[in-house]
């Protein structure tokens, strides 16, 4: 969601890569079921602003933790498709490309650059 060029930036992971070497991409995504939209609220709007209140530096610390975590809240909805990010690891020349879902929330990619 942050990057405009999927493929060109996989084939960027790809290139510095050794060969066999796993490339591996964390994404969080809309969340698939009530309680982790739940959690997510919570972290998101109370959790995250509260310990950036506590542990963070300067005036205004939780006024602004709550805007960016409001902006990252808003992008979660613009997450690209699992499908389209593993058709652009694929395309990027990765193989042995998989998706693994964590608490219905998390989002694992991976990827293997061949051995030539």
């Amino acid at each position: 969601r942050h990057v405009s060029d999927l493929v060109a930036a996989f084939s960027e992971y790809r290139r510095v890569l050794k060969p066999g070497g796993k490339a591996m991409i964390m994404e969080i995504g809309p969340a698939q079921n009530r309680l982790a939209r739940a959690a997510l609220g919570f972290w998101i709007s109370k959790a995250v602003p509260a310990m950036h209140a506590v542990f963070g530096r300067g005036a205004g610390r939780y006024a602004r933790a709550v805007t960016l975590m409001g902006y990252y809240r808003d992008t979660l909805d613009g997450c690209v498709a699992p499908t389209v990010i593993e058709d652009a690891l694929r395309r990027a020349g990765f193989t042995d490309v998989k998706c693994t879902v964590s608490l219905g929330l998390f989002r694992e990619y991976t990827g293997r650059k061949p051995v030539l």
